[in-house]
This record gives C-alpha cells, sequence and structure tokens, in this order.
C-alpha cells in the first residue's frame, strides 16, 4: 500500500523503465536534474529554468476518504494518488509510454487525458495525462 508520495517518489524513480521515459529539469547556471518531482498544490520546482520531455509530478496530498467501522470504532483511512505527466515537446512524446507502463505495474490503476477544458490543457507543455492510483494499491 502507498501511504506517502515519498514512497510513491521512490518506488518510480527505482524503475528503470519508467525513468527512461522522463525528462530534464534545466537550472539556471546550466545544471540538469529528472523532472520528477514531488510538489504542493500552486508550487513549482525552484530553480527551473526550462523542462525538456516529460515532466513528472506527484501531489504531496492524496485524495483521502474515510469508511466508519460498525462498531463505532474509529474508521479506516483510504489514501488514492494522482500522478501528472505533462509533455513539454512532440518530438520524444513519452506520455502515453509512461502511463502504460505505471497502469501495468499498479493493479486497477487508470489514466486520462487531460484536455477538452482550454484554461486546463494551457497550463503546462503540449499534452497532460493524469494518472488514478486507487487506494490500497501496491505495485507488482
Amino acid at each position: 500500500m502507498i501511504d506517502t508520495a515519498d514512497e510513491l517518489l521512490t518506488e518510480l524513480m527505482a524503475d528503470t523503465t519508467f525513468m527512461s521515459f522522463v525528462g530534464d529539469y534545466h537550472f539556471k547556471g546550466g545544471t540538469t536534474a529528472d523532472a520528477i518531482a514531488i510538489l504542493a498544490a500552486m508550487q513549482e520546482v525552484d530553480g527551473v529554468e526550462k523542462v525538456s520531455g516529460l515532466e513528472v509530478v506527484i501531489p504531496k496530498t492524496p485524495m483521502t476518504t474515510s469508511k466508519a467501522f460498525l462498531t463505532g470504532v474509529e474508521g479506516a483511512i483510504s489514501k488514492a494518488w494522482k500522478i501528472f505527466l505533462i509533455q513539454y515537446d512532440s518530438v520524444n512524446n513519452n506520455t502515453l509510454a509512461a502511463a502504460d507502463h505505471i497502469v501495468c505495474r499498479v493493479p486497477g490503476a487508470d489514466y486520462a487525458v487531460i484536455g477538452g477544458v482550454p484554461d486546463v490543457a494551457s497550463m503546462a507543455g503540449v499534452e497532460q495525462v493524469v494518472i488514478n492510483i486507487p487506494p490500497h494499491s501496491q505495485f507488482i
């Protein structure tokens, strides 16, 4: 079960196939890093001048629901995660390959292209996909 965004990040970064799809952050001063980050709402990666290829953003906070037990005891919390894939160029479009890879590794996961809403689709990149990781999921 994935309990924290850090666990999700660690799992993705350890997956060499997935990481081969990930692009780069280009920082002021000429350094680069893999374009994968955990971010809070409205947060950006500090110092990034440009993103090339595919960026992977994991929200810091999951979607959370709770269920009460019939005994009146404190309920259980279920955490569902989202992973956002943002493609910044159309030359090496790895968006769907990366999404397919995650869906194959996490039974029950699905994804959708973010589009049709001009304000959302124009926020970043040439294509955006959101992957939904259901509660109690594990990587295989």
